[in-house]
């Protein structure tokens, strides 16, 4: 808390697009608390991607930088090839394809 507010800004790959929420609140005693909060929809695309916080406030020489690199779990991408809507019990001669 400060009676001097900070400035939260976000930094992020071009992967990770995101919405940035902040709020300052006045406290009884005269300080501000300033939050902030990066919001995304995780995608594949932002593995592995970095997201910054970066506070600047006018007693600090230089703005502290807090990166986070993005650990997302996502299902894979499969496709199947081969499969020509005419399948039946003993045909033969077919193959299926899986890619990942």
């Amino acid at each position: 808390r400060s009676s001097d507010l900070s400035e939260i800004t976000w930094q992020a790959s071009a992967n990770v697009q995101g919405n940035v929420n902040t709020t300052t609140i006045n406290n009884t005693d005269g300080t501000f608390t300033v939050r902030s909060q990066y919001r995304m929809v995780p995608t594949s695309e932002a593995d592995g991607q970095t997201v910054a916080c970066v506070i600047a406030h006018k007693t600090g020489s230089t703005p502290a930088t807090f990166p986070v690199v993005l650990s997302i779990n996502y299902p894979p991408v499969v496709t199947v090839t081969g499969y020509d809507d005419n399948w039946y019990v003993n045909r033969e001669q077919v193959q299926i394809e899986e890619h990942t």
